[in-house]
C-alpha cells in the first residue's frame, strides 16, 4: 500500500482499519460503465505475526530452514 492509502485509513479497533477505495481510469474502463463512478469501502486487517522464522528471546529471528533432498521422506508410503 501506498503512504496515501494509510493516512487516510480509520482505524475501527486495533488492527482492523477501514477506507475508501477509489478506482483507476483504467479501472473504470473494465467495467464498461464509465459513466459511474463508484468508490468502495475496504476494511483491512493487520497481522503481525512472523512467518519467516522463529523470533527468539531477544527478539532476534532463527530463520526457517529448507532441507536437503537427501533427507526428504514422503508422508504417505
Amino acid at each position: 500500500y501506498s503512504a496515501l492509502e494509510i493516512i487516510n485509513a480509520v482505524e475501527i479497533s486495533t488492527g482492523v482499519y477501514e477506507q475508501q477505495q477509489w478506482p483507476s481510469f483504467k479501472g473504470l474502463l473494465r467495467t464498461n460503465e464509465v459513466n459511474t463512478y463508484t468508490i468502495k469501502t475496504v476494511r483491512k486487517v493487520l497481522n503481525r505475526k512472523y512467518t519467516k522464522g522463529t523470533v527468539t528471546a531477544n527478539g532476534s529471528i532463527r530463520p526457517l530452514l529448507l532441507a536437503d533432498f537427501a533427507d526428504y521422506r514422503p508422508l504417505f508410503s
